[in-house]
């Protein structure tokens, strides 16, 4: 996934857990990450908002989230490619101005 194309405040599904960061306590102090679930993995099946990012420390080419989920609102680090915008919901949650008559 081209990370340009997340930003902070998108909604988001995860489809690969594994480019979770559960142990990433370094990452997390740095974003300030205030619910974090550490040593957790997020659920495929929620939908998350996109609260901020930053350069992997060790790898320079990979961007890692810090999302929050809609439902229970536990935090989670998660690389870009592992992310999936929902344009649909992002469009509906953060564009009223779009649908005023």
């Amino acid at each position: 996934m081209d990370d340009m194309k997340i930003n902070i405040g998108d909604l988001v599904y995860v489809v690969d857990k594994g480019s979770s960061y559960p142990n990433y306590e370094n990452m997390a102090k740095k974003l300030n990450v205030t619910n974090w679930s550490k040593g957790k993995l997020p659920n495929t099946k929620e939908l998350y908002i996109v609260k901020d990012g930053h350069i992997h420390f060790s790898f320079k080419n990979r961007y890692v989230f810090w999302i929050r989920s809609l439902s229970t609102g536990k935090d989670y680090l998660v690389g870009s490619n592992g992310l999936k915008v929902d344009t649909f919901n992002s469009t509906v949650f953060f564009s009223e101005d779009e649908f005023k008559i």
